[in-house]
């Protein structure tokens, strides 16, 4: 029997493939989320409890497809991590750089992503009876502390308001929500933008 059925966003990313392998050793069903066509993570193909799903976590109607074929399939999830974010190219540079479009990009993603992650997905995790359930949203240190990147830090901060905001409620459903903030991992498309 699985212990948990986990639903990952930005499942194929750096911090939380390491995550997607962790619940795969436990023995938990892990279903990824990521807007690649492709993982990267061939490894994980042939373990059976494992599911990958393209999507962009900023398109409402493609997350509701994937919210109704997990509940048809799995039945609920008994976790949700919003992983999936990153800064844009142009914000690299600071607000002077910045792009108006790119910020509207960056707020959508590292922002706007999360909560619409955490209400479509959800109904899903109402459905677990037990109360080992818990939404865990992946914000950034540049949350907390200036280092540059705008709009990503402004929407990162955004995750702790959202995450006070909805606590309580919640917490009347049985449901933990924490946000972590790791420190910068930085990816070979980041140090192209650097360059």
């Amino acid at each position: 029997m699985l212990k948990d059925v986990i639903a990952i966003t930005g499942g194929d990313g750096k911090i939380a493939s390491s995550i997607v392998e962790r619940y795969l050793k436990d023995g938990s069903k892990v279903i990824a989320i990521d807007r690649k066509e492709n993982t990267e993570k061939k490894q994980f193909l042939s373990n059976p409890n494992y599911e990958y799903y393209q999507a962009d976590v900023t398109d409402v109607k493609q997350l509701i497809e994937i919210k109704n074929k997990i509940e048809k399939k799995e039945g609920k999830i008994t976790h949700l991590i919003s992983a999936a974010g990153c800064p844009m190219k142009t914000e690299i540079r600071g607000l002077e750089e910045v792009t108006i479009e790119d910020i509207d990009e960056s707020i959508k993603l590292n922002l706007n992503a999360h909560i619409y992650c955490t209400k479509i997905f959800l109904p899903l995790l109402e459905k677990e009876t037990s109360k080992n359930k818990s939404i865990i949203m992946i914000s950034s240190v540049n949350a907390l502390k200036g280092f540059d990147l705008p709009a990503y830090s402004a929407g990162k901060a955004g995750i702790f308001g959202f995450m006070n905001a909805i606590s309580k409620e919640l917490a009347k459903k049985q449901i933990r929500i924490n946000v972590i903030s790791p420190g910068t991992t930085v990816t070979e498309e980041e140090i192209a933008m650097r360059r």
